[in-house]
């Protein structure tokens, strides 16, 4: 095999190769997967509360969201970034910075629902997520399950 067709069939990896930009990718897709099921949770009781029950889409958030939040800190407890925290205190980190991010997507998605009506609750859910998303993930993953020494 000469250089070219070694060069050919090696597989290239674009973009940075050290191990931590390798990891953050990682760990950036693990808390989109788990937001995406969050998402799922989230949409699947609004949707539940106000075309079946009958609830204002404002009150339906309010267990959507929490129902999502509970669910969402399990999974990244667990699978996205393996914290070893005592739990108590990052429940409580975890829910307030999901709280500051969840007022971005809440503003988006009111903002969404009022200018155009809440004939579909999927897009201004969809749009509203993105929009906490990153605020979401760094603070998750500088203030929540940041490694903090044990006493």
């Amino acid at each position: 095999m000469n250089r070219r067709q070694s060069a050919q069939s090696s597989p290239r990896v674009s973009g940075s190769t050290h191990p931590s930009a390798s990891k953050s990718g990682v760990v950036f897709l693990k808390f989109v997967l788990v937001g995406g099921i969050g998402f799922g949770i989230d949409y699947g009781v609004l949707r539940l509360l106000v075309t079946e029950w009958g609830w204002h889409w404002a009150l339906a958030r309010i267990p959507s969201f929490s129902l999502a939040v509970c669910v969402t800190w399990i999974l990244n407890r667990t699978l996205t970034f393996g914290s070893s925290n005592r739990w108590t205190g990052e429940s409580i980190r975890y829910l307030v910075t999901q709280s500051i991010g969840s007022a971005i997507n809440l503003v988006v998605f009111s903002g969404i629902v009022i200018a155009f009506g809440a004939g579909t609750l999927l897009v201004p859910l969809a749009v509203g997520a993105a929009a906490g998303l990153v605020s979401n993930f760094l603070m998750s993953k500088y203030v929540v399950f940041r490694e903090r020494p044990r006493m």
